[in-house]
């Protein structure tokens, strides 16, 4: 897997553009899993929450 991978993955789950995807992967990527902090974790519950859309139908 090569970083444009991981750029395009970021881009098609957070449903924005190439270049803010990468500049989300510069800023909170990390190497290594025990890099990662909990501000990486809140920011993507709250990007879920924001980019979540709640659907709902009656069915009789």
């Amino acid at each position: 897997m090569a970083g444009r991978d991981i750029t395009d993955d970021i881009a098609q789950g957070l449903n924005t553009s190439y270049e803010t995807a990468e500049k989300v992967k510069h800023q909170y990527g990390h190497a290594f899993y025990d890099s990662a902090s909990d501000q990486i974790s809140s920011l993507l519950n709250r990007l879920i929450v924001m980019n979540s859309t709640v659907y709902s139908k009656r069915f009789e």
